[in-house]
């Protein structure tokens, strides 16, 4: 069998989480969806008292660890919530098929810890991704989505690319990438926006601010993610401005 146990944001297992981990034979943790650092993986071990060993693409993406599966109760440790990935969808998928049994334990993810700028969740519209641009690939849809949702006055969760080969994209990177897509299509979408540093850590940042003071100022550390504000009302405002550091 095979569990999927969310660790959180802030890499805080549930006691079911912790249940799964004990019974399991074999314990990994997803470095494929999420980048571990030598520091985060010492930091999981030390939450779950038990040692891990780090699951990369090969053995997530392209099903190795369902090999383990048939024979050992296996445990696959998510960063977030397990489920918010279509990768962890697939694996559960071609699990049922192979006759393993399943198990998902859910955990806050990064939905949740958007809470923290004041915005009210009921009015977040489609969330889109800001990919690196490589030679061949230049996307500019993320603008039209944002464009979409702001004009109907909700919020824009905007998450930062993790790419195998260039880690996880750095929020500077991603503004310049904002600018460069709302030149493409000749129109200024985005005045100013939430940035969201290390959720749920010790060391974790938001800021708000104008693409022009954020790309300036010092904004913490990866994993980032982007909010694009619709139309806030008075208390978002109020939350916002005693809760979050704002630039001007």
């Amino acid at each position: 069998m095979i569990a999927l146990v969310g660790l959180g944001y802030s890499i805080d297992p549930t006691l079911k989480g912790m249940e799964e981990i004990k019974a399991a034979d074999v314990v990994y943790l997803d470095g494929y969806t999420s980048p571990v650092a030598e520091d985060l993986k010492a930091l999981v071990e030390k939450s779950i008292g038990t040692k891990v060993k780090v699951a990369d693409r090969k053995m997530i993406e392209e099903g190795a660890i369902l090999g383990f599966a048939k024979t050992k109760r296996i445990c696959l440790l998510v960063i977030g919530d397990p489920m918010f990935a279509t990768t962890h969808i697939s694996l559960i998928n071609d699990a049922k098929k192979l006759g393993i049994e399943t198990r998902i334990v859910s955990n806050a993810g990064i939905f949740n810890a958007v809470g923290k700028t004041g915005l009210s969740p009921y009015k977040f519209g489609r969330t889109v991704t800001l990919s690196y641009w490589r030679e061949k690939y230049r996307p500019v849809s993320p603008i039209d989505f944002i464009e979409k949702n702001k004009s109907v006055g909700l919020h824009t969760l905007a998450l930062l690319d993790v790419a195998e080969d260039l880690g996880p994209m750095d929020a500077k990177l991603a503004i310049r990438q904002i600018r460069e897509m709302e030149k493409a299509i000749g129109k200024s979408i985005i005045k100013e926006i939430f940035v969201l540093s290390r959720a749920g850590f010790s060391d974790e940042r938001i800021t708000f601010g104008t693409l022009e003071r954020l790309e300036k100022a010092e904004l913490g550390k990866p994993l980032f993610s982007f909010i694009v504000p619709g139309e806030m009302t008075d208390i978002e405002k109020g939350f916002a401005k005693s809760m979050v550091r704002f630039l001007g």
